[in-house]
């Protein structure tokens, strides 16, 4: 098992470098297609203001006649050498921006996913032990009916639900407050719906094997067969919750836009609105990473389990 690990983390690590890298090479690619000056984008509101001779001694130091290859380069080498710029719309260094920012939304996104795997888990117990019960039917058609439900669709009822709440109990609006619970929930939702489906369909394939078949005619015992179908079971479960990382850390940004969480999604929108690319570049690269090792992660603890 440790050589299939060795190996399993040798070629994510390499796929993971080519796949970050083939990232930040298509933001500048697309940076340079922008319509937008770049020494416009620099300098914002000030550019109106400053001179043309000042423009072109700006743009000279900047460097934004050159190729964008070579801002890429640049770039990249910078970033290996842990600069990773500064933004202009933060005003600060972008790793203070992400070092910020990032907590927020590890938070959200890992307690949401947490939150989702332990209700899918109890779900696909209940099931288990009474299949086609009253709980079984609620766990299996909420499911359904989660699994057409887009996040910023579920995000904006709980938004609308926390303010009305709020209202209720005779509390003002607290802009400087973070809704938490309401926004956890909303990402643990949005992926409870996959995980459950999958884990039921599991269950009920590893019921119907030949092995668990044997089992209940020997007369075993009902723990041991709950036992000897979780075996089987927890194989493509690991595997579902691998495939799944990606679309939590999409529905995250998605909840934090909505909810103001000051997490990287609120950096991201504002950088590519800006056209602050140097702020841009290193969100989605981490953005991209996070999906990337949460995936790892999953296929490692399926590599185990298997």
């Amino acid at each position: 098992m440790r050589s299939a690990v060795l190996s399993l983390l040798w070629r994510r690590l390499i796929w993971g470098v080519v796949t970050l890298m083939a990232v930040t090479f298509a933001i500048f690619a697309l940076a340079a297609a922008s319509p937008k000056d770049p020494l416009e984008a620099y300098l914002g509101v000030r550019y109106q203001y400053t001179s043309p001779d000042l423009r072109a001694q700006i743009g000279e130091h900047l460097g934004v006649d050159a190729p964008w290859i070579v801002h890429w380069w640049n770039w990249m080498s910078a970033a290996f050498q842990g600069d990773w710029g500064y933004s202009r719309l933060m005003g600060e260094p972008v790793t203070m921006v992400l070092s910020e920012r990032l907590p927020y939304s590890l938070i959200l996104g890992g307690v949401g996913l947490l939150v989702a795997v332990v209700a899918a888990v109890l779900a696909g117990v209940v099931s288990l032990r009474r299949p086609g019960g009253f709980v079984d039917r609620i766990a299996w058609g909420s499911a359904h009916a989660l699994q057409a439900v887009p996040p910023v669709v579920l995000a904006l009822l709980f938004s609308m639900a926390a303010i009305y709440i709020r209202r209720a109990m005779g509390k003002a609006p607290d802009p400087t407050e973070i809704p938490w619970g309401w926004a956890i929930a909303v990402v643990a939702l949005s992926s409870y719906p996959w995980l459950t489906i999958t884990l039921r369909q599991s269950l009920e394939e590893a019921l119907a094997s030949a092995h668990v078949q044997a089992a209940v005619g020997r007369g075993l015992e009902r723990q041991a067969i709950v036992g000897q179908v979780f075996s089987v079971s927890w194989l493509p479960f690991a595997a579902s919750v691998g495939q799944i990382v990606p679309s939590v850390v999409g529905g995250s940004l998605i909840v934090e836009t909505v909810f103001g969480i000051p997490g990287i999604a609120d950096a991201a929108v504002r950088a590519a609105v800006g056209s602050d690319f140097a702020l841009l570049a290193p969100v989605t690269v981490v953005t991209c990473a996070f999906a990337l090792v949460g995936s790892l992660l999953a296929d490692l603890v399926a590599v185990v389990v298997d």
